[in-house]
């Protein structure tokens, strides 16, 4: 097994800290859209840890879909989560000069993803968080 990239699973730790900071303050303090985005990179970056560990090149990806595929193809068990919680678009309002992003529903759920994700992945690469 490779040496895990520490950088990476520091970059995680910190972003991971950060969303639930975030998330511990009352609901209508939340940033949604910087959480929803923070989100995203975790697990981006938790997926690329995952794919780099295991020789796969990452560098040709695009998006989160492409890693999920990859992932998909080294270990079937990230079939197990639904990662259909991150297609998710900002909405506007009707004279665009404020825009918000998702709900604290769907903000809640892209986190526990990233908190399932983000717990296998470690434990499948003996990770200490």
């Amino acid at each position: 097994m490779k040496p895990i990239n520490q950088e990476l699973v520091d970059s995680v730790n910190g972003t991971y800290q950060m969303i639930t900071d975030e998330l511990s303050k009352p609901q209508e303090d939340v940033v949604e859209f910087s959480v929803c985005i923070a989100t995203k990179t975790a697990i981006r970056n938790v997926l690329k840890l995952y794919l780099e560990n295991k020789d796969v090149d990452t560098s040709q990806t695009r998006n989160i879909d492409d890693l999920v595929q990859l992932s998909l193809k080294q270990n079937d068990k990230f079939g197990s989560f639904d990662f259909a919680s991150l297609n998710c678009r900002c909405e506007h309002t009707e004279d665009q000069t404020m825009s918000y992003c998702l709900g604290e529903e769907k903000i809640n759920s892209c986190y526990r993803l990233l908190v399932e994700v983000k717990d296998f992945v470690y434990d499948e690469l003996k990770v200490r968080s």
